[in-house]
């Protein structure tokens, strides 16, 4: 089976980051340099900020009005092991399995629309391994305060798959997303 990645559930941030002190250190040091401000630009956004250990687990991406793409800045190495492929300085488009990447499409998507962050769960299933299930804090990204032009994922793949179930079972705002 080729490796397949599916987005299921979304909640509204302040529904989220508490269980998860990690993602709950980036949404905060983002918060703090966003200011009065839609997003903060990605000239502000320090990857040496957030928690050492999740820098790995981290994309940054770059909107691209002209092809309605994302071009990948950022892409950390176990982003590579997880997904086997190093994307860093490409498009969505351009990939020869971008499919794979829809729902990080949709995701940015409702980002851009609402302009606000998005705690996700993704499971990514990789050939001839158990499933992969973490929560997903994407954040956007402006160059103007305004108009949402790149976005910030950060993933925490150290989570357990039942605390994570547990966690959006319990939250009445939840929703399914179709990958």
């Amino acid at each position: 089976m080729p490796l397949h990645y599916d987005m299921y559930r979304a909640v509204e941030l302040g529904a989220g980051c508490e269980q998860w002190p990690r993602l709950k250190e980036v949404f905060e040091y983002w918060a703090s340099i966003r200011g009065p401000r839609t997003a903060p630009p990605w000239t502000e956004f320090d990857l040496g900020k957030i928690p050492l250990a999740l820098v790995p687990s981290t994309l940054v991406a770059d909107y691209d009005p002209e092809r309605d793409d994302l071009r990948f800045r950022f892409w950390g190495t176990a982003m590579v092991s997880v997904f086997r492929m190093e994307v860093t300085g490409r498009f969505v488009a351009d990939l020869q399995n971008g499919a794979l990447f829809e729902p990080l499409m949709d995701g940015f998507r409702e980002i851009r629309r609402t302009k606000r962050p998005l705690l996700t769960v993704n499971e990514v299933h990789p050939e001839n391994q158990p499933p992969i299930l973490s929560p997903v804090l994407r954040m956007p990204l402006s160059d103007d305060g305004e108009a949402v032009d790149g976005v910030v994922a950060v993933n925490d793949f150290g989570l357990k798959k039942r605390e994570l179930m547990m966690f959006f079972e319990k939250q009445d705002s939840a929703w399914s997303v179709d990958a």
